[in-house]
């Protein structure tokens, strides 16, 4: 794989420098024909197979394939009917023709020079010849493609150079090496720019390059800057030391994911009716809520004479008030009850 384009800070890159395989800009460039066309390091690997792994494959392929059974000859299923079979056939068109039989040696000789493919045949002299000018031609195509690759030139479809004569493009490297390019950590907020070769060196130190999780050795997974780090573990890290959220809670000190279970057992919850001092299970919470509702009902009118009491101090500290009575004349309703 070569370099991202979007990395580069100039907009659009040459096409020559595009390497034609992956699309990116090109990264240890290698020229790979006789048009000294160009490809990225890595790709120029994979157009060039190891032979190793092809033969690895060629070796489980027969592996995988059961062995094929060859058919067995009369001869080797039943070896004197085939002797007795032949001789019938014989004897049978030499009654048609009315020729002699020949001895018995002269007819296994003539029956292994059939067997054999014996004859100086036209026929035969016609198949030798063209085995030689397969095996000819073959050689020639194999000298020929001597010192070339398997594949073909992906822009201009000749054959690949030799791997022995694959040469790195060390001028083109180095004009890539000068061009612009941003930080490669702008998405996280860094406006850096500079040359491609003096990146590396930045990245090293750059304050926004994503950090791993402090607790990543436990299992979290978050990685992001460092100013993200406190927050991921106030809030949202499964593996951070918390302590229980309730304030009257003492025993539980674990980690976020241990807490969802210790919520089941804390009996910290407090009643969520206002003044009820009660505290209880998460479980328990509900049942305490019902019988609950006759102290709500009390504070309820303990509130209102409160408030009506308030509402009496107001009046008194305003004597123009024609609703007004004296401070001593102020009281709670007699049917008020605490």
């Amino acid at each position: 794989m070569g370099i991202d384009r979007a990395l580069f800070a100039k907009g659009k890159v040459p096409e020559y420098l595009i390497c034609p395989c992956c699309k990116d800009v090109l990264e240890n460039p290698y020229e790979i024909c006789d048009e000294a066309h160009l490809v990225c390091g890595e790709c120029a690997l994979e157009l060039y197979p190891d032979p190793e792994e092809d033969n690895k494959e060629e070796e489980e392929e027969e592996e995988a394939e059961p062995p094929k059974k060859r058919a067995r000859t009369l001869a080797e299923t039943a070896p004197g009917l085939e002797q007795e079979f032949a001789s019938q056939v014989h004897a049978g068109e030499r009654d048609e023709s009315g020729t002699p039989a020949p001895a018995d040696g002269a007819e296994r000789d003539g029956e292994e020079e059939e067997e054999n493919g014996g004859g100086t045949g036209s026929e035969g002299d016609g198949e030798d010849d063209e085995l030689h000018d397969n095996g000819d031609q073959e050689g020639a195509e194999g000298r020929e493609g001597d010192g070339k690759g398997s594949s073909v030139c992906p822009v201009c479809q000749e054959p690949l150079l030799a791997e022995t004569e694959v040469q790195k493009a060390r001028a083109i490297r180095r004009i890539i090496q000068e061009l612009t390019v941003n930080c490669a950590y702008l998405s996280f907020g860094c406006l850096w720019t500079g040359i491609l070769r003096e990146q590396p060196e930045h990245d090293k130190t750059c304050e926004y390059r994503p950090l791993p999780c402090v607790h990543a050795d436990q299992g979290c997974g978050f990685s992001g800057p460092k100013d993200t780090h406190a927050k991921h573990e106030e809030r949202d890290c499964l593996f951070a030391t918390v302590s229980c959220p309730r304030k009257n809670c003492e025993r539980f000190s674990g980690t976020r994911n241990d807490l969802k279970a210790y919520e089941d057992e804390c009996d910290a919850f407090e009643c969520e009716t206002p003044g009820c001092p009660t505290m209880t299970t998460k479980r328990m919470m509900p049942i305490h809520q019902l019988a609950c509702t006759e102290y709500t009902k009390l504070y309820k009118k303990a509130m209102r004479n409160i408030k009506k009491l308030k509402n009496d101090l107001e009046k008194a500290k305003n004597p123009s008030s024609s609703s007004s009575r004296p401070v001593a004349e102020i009281t709670l309703d007699d049917n008020e009850d605490w």
